[in-house]
């Protein structure tokens, strides 16, 4: 959730929901990223907006939700979260796409005869 839909539940009352781990789906081509409904269900998040989404099929409305995004895991130095507006769709074999949006914050490399990438999105240094 964005820090400030955070606040408002805190200032509710109101338990804010576990963070959800989903399976994501890379996609050098695509300008936003993307949640499917399931997972917007379960992270209780309200529209902050429609949009139009452009995609292969053709232009779609779209529900928009402000999301905080941890791309990839690494146990002893965890992804900082991403803020992102996330559009609504369904994802073929993910519950995630993650767009441009995000790739253009890091680098990502491909070695395609040892068949991995890795995604290397900048931190933020303690305290900042």
């Amino acid at each position: 959730m964005h820090p400030s839909e955070l606040e408002r539940y805190r200032l509710e009352g109101r338990m804010a929901p576990d963070p959800v781990r989903t399976k994501g789906l890379i996609d050098t081509a695509a300008g936003v990223s993307c949640v499917t409904p399931g997972v917007a269900d379960r992270l209780l998040l309200d529209p902050v907006g429609r949009a139009t989404l452009q995609t292969a099929s053709g232009d779609i409305a779209s529900n928009v939700y402000s999301v905080m995004v941890r791309v990839g895991w690494r146990e002893l130095t965890p992804p900082d979260p991403i803020p992102v507006r996330a559009h609504v769709a369904e994802i073929g074999g993910a519950e995630m796409l993650v767009g441009l949006d995000v790739l253009s914050l890091g680098e990502f490399v491909l070695d395609g005869r040892q068949a991995r990438f890795d995604l290397i999105l900048p931190r933020r240094g303690p305290g900042t």
